[in-house]
């Protein structure tokens, strides 16, 4: 009886242990893609897909899309996204820092010694794409710090997709 006892007993333990392991594991993988033709979290329509997901905290995407299924699929997912007027900017993060850090893209070079006025006008958009007078957005936070932006560059007909887990 107490040999039994203890077989289930590791049987269990290994198994738990086990199981700990591939989701501690599974939460450190990221998934990346450049020139990506479609992923299952984005509308079908959307095309040469830029992207990183980190499971256990974000996903950021940028692609070329018609602005019309963007804002079907917005609508669809219950995220329709407004027309910004002529005083309200938002801006949206992108993949593109993190997508040359994995040398999948080609790196535009780290200012020097230049202050921080100088730096932004010229990097800063490889962070945060800025979307002005006329394009389209969508916010949804959470009180955890998690929730949803969608952003369409009208101009550049591109679409921008950040969902954050937390």
């Amino acid at each position: 009886m107490k040999t039994r006892n203890l077989i289930t007993t590791a049987i269990v333990a290994v198994t738990t242990f086990g199981l700990l392991l591939f989701l501690g594991w599974r939460a450190l993988q990221d998934e990346y893609g450049v020139s990506i033709a479609s992923v299952r979290w984005l509308p079908p329509e959307a095309l040469n897909i830029k992207y990183i997901r980190f499971p256990m905290t974000h996903t950021m995407a940028e692609f070329e899309i018609e602005q019309a299924a963007f804002e079907a699929w917005g609508r669809s997912k219950k995220m329709p996204m407004r027309r910004l007027l002529s005083n309200e900017s938002r801006s949206i993060p992108r993949c593109l820092f993190l997508l040359e850090r994995k040398g999948l893209i080609p790196v535009v070079p780290e200012p020097g010694k230049e202050s921080v006025e100088e730096w932004s006008p010229r990097y800063g958009h490889r962070y945060r794409k800025s979307l002005g007078k006329g394009d389209l957005h969508y916010v949804e936070r959470w009180d955890n710090g998690g929730g949803y932006a969608l952003g369409y560059d009208v101009e550049e007909g591109k679409g921008y997709y950040w969902f954050g887990h937390h």
